[in-house]
């Protein structure tokens, strides 16, 4: 298995273990490939950690403008999809 397909699998693993929804989740996977692709050095031992930790970060943010636009959905009186 290659590092890239390591680190898409087991991030989506483990974000969806969280409780991540699925756009976050992709969204965050591709973010901790794209990640590793542009680093050009990590600790020894810790590029899956790394790797995680800004998928992580960018989930939460996705997570987050998704209840944004769900309470302004709400709020406006539209369905969301």
């Amino acid at each position: 298995m290659h590092p890239k397909e390591f680190i898409d699998r087991n991030v989506r693993l483990l974000l969806l273990a969280d409780g991540f929804s699925d756009e976050a989740t992709h969204l965050a996977c591709k973010e901790a490939v794209s990640h590793y692709e542009k680093t050009p050095a990590f600790r020894k031992g810790a590029v899956f950690s790394e790797c995680l930790r800004v998928a992580k970060r960018m989930a939460k943010l996705v997570q987050k403008k998704q209840r944004q636009q769900a309470r302004a959905d709400k709020k406006k009186g539209r369905v969301a999809a």
